[in-house]
């Protein structure tokens, strides 16, 4: 198969996580040289071969082609190198030329068909990724939380899109959260998202106007009332931490279905339904080329969704419930957020980016002991950079 699962491209590997890219430049040469060693191999054989040209032949050339696209001769380190690809390109469009001819129209046909049928065979696989990574997300502890519960999670296959239009609300409706923790001071920030007691109570809290109606007459009273009103607080505004770390994991994915389609969108413009079209009736031999599937027939969309599932994780990706948050993500979440979002010293949060925090944290990928690792470094990260900024 020429499709790639890991990447999504045909013919050729980009960001692949299946396939590291060269960093050094002998690492480029050696690319370039078993590139150009599996091109030759191809062109030898179709050189001893007796059978006449087909358009299998020229689908082959032509996937060969692109390989060799991809690939920069001035990676190489010197004149002999070159001049082997130079050999191997020539000996290629030669050996292209030839078989277009024996095949007259019909080459020039699948020729001029073959970048564009490629293409929407990489655009149907993204768009089945996408929409695959939405449809299976499980978004149902939303629906646990005990404050603001987000009844859209409540069942699975409602579309991401309606939950997140939800949790905006809610986001919306408790922004006025942030100067009340604020009013309470950072140093209180960390006691206050893990559901402990204030570490000071700040003087106009312990006796002003805003607690004067039930708090007593001694400071003792007034302290523990303080505390109950801080604690209070904490769990209003570890809901909100917690929709505010999911937003960004939910909206990901519907936007990748959004530019999944407009992608399509642009590629079906002008005469593309067209060609598609061309392409799903009479030339279902090449998207069998790109898909490894000799006999496709009409089976073409079932082959991009199978596909597409083999190249997903066995469990699909879900969220941890907020309770099941330890002290110290809770803590991570609070420090990351003031630090981004509700500081006016844009410096303090240098090198804090709060996506890969939050997917670290709340989002359950089924990675093991790397999804570990990389959510204590965020923490990390984050408790370093706030205890620089005097948190």
């Amino acid at each position: 198969m020429r499709l790639c699962l890991g990447c999504g491209h045909v013919d050729e590997h980009r960001d692949c996580p299946n396939v590291a890219a060269p960093r050094s430049s002998s690492e480029k040469v050696q690319r370039i040289q078993r590139a150009l060693g599996e091109i030759d191999r191809t062109l030898f054989a179709l050189k001893m071969s007796k059978a006449a040209p087909t358009r299998a032949t020229l689908m082959e050339l032509l996937s060969a082609r692109t390989r060799l696209d991809q690939l920069q001769s001035a990676d190489l380190a010197d004149f002999g190198q070159k001049r082997a690809y130079n050999f191997v390109e020539t000996a290629l469009d030669e050996r292209t030329r030839a078989v277009k001819a024996a095949l007259g129209e019909e080459g020039d046909a699948l020729a001029d068909l073959f970048p564009f049928a490629r293409r929407a065979v990489e655009l149907s696989f993204r768009s089945a990724q996408a929409r695959l990574d939405a449809s299976e997300f499980d978004a149902q502890a939303l629906s646990g939380l005990a404050i603001h519960p987000i009844q859209a999670a409540s069942n699975r296959g409602v579309s991401l899109s309606r939950i997140c239009g939800e949790i905006d609300e809610v986001l919306e409706k408790s922004r006025p959260l942030d100067a009340r923790v604020r009013a309470w001071g950072m140093k209180n920030l960390p006691a206050l998202v893990t559901g402990k007691d204030p570490v000071e109570v700040p003087a106009d809290l312990a006796g002003g106007s805003r607690l004067g109606a039930i708090v007593g007459r001694g400071p003792a009273s007034r302290r523990a009332s303080a505390a109950t009103q801080f604690r209070l607080l904490g769990d209003e505004f570890r809901e909100r931490l917690y929709l505010l770390a999911v937003n960004p994991l939910l909206l990901r994915r519907v936007s990748a279905v959004s530019q999944a389609e407009e992608a399509w969108r642009k590629h079906m413009a002008g005469d593309g339904a067209a060609r598609w079209d061309v392409v799903r009736r009479s030339n279902v031999d090449l998207l069998g080329h790109f898909l490894g599937q000799g006999d496709l027939g009409a089976r073409f969309d079932d082959m991009i969704l199978e596909l597409a599932r083999k190249s997903r994780p066995a469990t699909p990706a879900s969220l941890r419930p907020a309770a099941q948050l330890k002290d110290e993500e809770w803590e991570g979440l609070g420090c990351a957020y003031f630090l981004i979002y509700a500081s006016a010293d844009e410096s303090s949060s240098e090198g804090i980016v709060w996506d890969p925090i939050v997917r670290s944290i709340v989002e359950l990928g089924g990675e093991g002991k790397n999804e570990e690792l990389t959510r204590k470094a965020q923490l990390a990260r984050v408790r370093a950079r706030w205890t620089r900024q005097g948190g």
